[in-house]
């Protein structure tokens, strides 16, 4: 009974979360209010350097002092980054934000994957992440809908709109139960070091934590951070990027497919599909400044990388323990932030000399990913549950 409720809160908060009412103008916000692409980019490489530093150390206060707790500061924390972000101008400000929302993502992304697991039977795993994925996208997708009638008038009101919805998730997460097996663990402090060595010795979820890494950080940087930019670059007029903006994230959607399409295809053929798929997109986004190409593009992006994530998600799980579960995740989440942050690093200056450039560098990092995949994904070997 507890691990239903547990689920359905989840679920609920997830959608919260997702209501960011000023996001289909991101980064014309941001750039309205005081800083370029590059300092964007920078603020983002910034941010998950933090993250790579806190990850470790709140996956161990997880396993140690209860994962329910963990959960409680991260929304928390989540909270007011979004409340800094209402009036952040300039780039001292912006980067607060992101500092607290590295704060935030630290404290939830090992807890939140094992609490849930705990949450979920075996068999349900790949069904149910799917559905929580959906609904921080369905969030976004009602946000969406909405959104053109706050940023229309202001910006600044599109950014107030978000707060109470993430208030409101920090006091569901009050009525949260700790499931059994993921209490207080006194050898939290002990299970960092054999974690890590297992990650490291792990050459094939070594691989796919880096194909991970920039397939997140692709979609990220498409769908959130360029989109608007490509926008402009194929001649499409400002009034329709909520429309288009809504459109992604309906295609986001599919994520909660991702468990029917492994059952029918296979786990390791979803997962190349997916990341073969992203290449193409960044390919496209490269080469063409047709609006419907680019269109086309930034949706099939928001699908495979939706269908990658909760896979992506389920393999860690399933080959980790209980026991020191979101210190393991968290290992695992800071080696996917050191690439990404490496991969920003690179990105920034790029995107700033050309949006072709920038989406090029994706295309070519995909490219070689795709490639390597097979190899990568036969290498975890068939107890990895590929």
């Amino acid at each position: 009974m507890r691990q239903q409720r547990n689920y359905r809160l989840i679920v609920i908060i997830a959608f919260l979360q997702g209501l960011v009412f000023y996001a289909p103008v991101a980064t014309a916000y941001r750039l309205r209010y005081g800083i370029t692409v590059s300092e964007l980019f920078l603020i983002e490489s910034l941010s998950w350097i933090l993250m790579i530093v806190l990850e470790v150390p709140f996956g161990v206060l997880a396993d140690r002092f209860g994962q329910r707790r963990a959960l409680i500061a991260g929304n928390l924390l989540f909270a007011l980054s979004k409340l800094v972000f209402v009036a952040a101008s300039g780039f001292a400000l912006f980067l607060a934000e992101r500092v607290l929302l590295a704060l935030a993502l630290a404290a939830l992304s090992g807890a939140a994957e094992a609490f849930l697991s705990a949450s979920i039977a075996p068999e349900e795993q790949e069904r149910r992440f799917g559905h929580w994925n959906a609904a921080g996208t369905a969030g976004l997708l009602a946000a969406a809908l909405v959104s053109p009638l706050l940023y229309g008038r202001s910006f600044r009101l599109a950014a107030a709109a978000t707060v109470p919805p993430y208030l409101a998730a920090v006091a569901l997460s009050l009525f949260l139960i700790e499931p059994g097996g993921t209490g207080r663990t006194e050898a939290a402090r002990t299970a960092v070091a054999p974690a890590l060595r297992a990650a490291l010795r792990d050459r094939g979820m070594l691989g796919l934590l880096l194909v991970g890494a920039l397939m997140g950080e692709f979609a990220q940087a498409a769908t959130v951070f360029l989109s608007q930019l490509q926008y402009a670059r194929s001649g499409i007029a400002q009034a329709w990027y909520g429309v288009l903006f809504a459109a992604i994230q309906a295609a986001s959607l599919a994520s909660a497919a991702a468990g029917g399409l492994a059952k029918a295809a296979g786990r390791r053929n979803v997962l190349l599909a997916a990341v073969g798929l992203s290449f193409l997109c960044a390919l496209a986004l490269t080469l063409s400044t047709n609006a419907f190409v680019s269109i086309a593009a930034l949706l099939a992006t928001a699908a495979s990388v939706a269908i990658f994530r909760p896979l992506f998600t389920v393999v860690q799980v399933e080959r980790l323990s209980r026991a020191g579960r979101a210190t393991a995740l968290s290992l695992n989440a800071m080696i996917v932030e050191g690439a990404s942050a490496a991969v920003n690093l690179g990105e920034g200056p790029a995107a700033q000399v050309s949006l072709a450039l920038g989406f090029g560098v994706f295309a070519a990092g995909l490219g070689l990913v795709f490639a390597l995949s097979p190899f990568i994904f036969r290498a975890a070997g068939p107890e990895g549950g590929f």
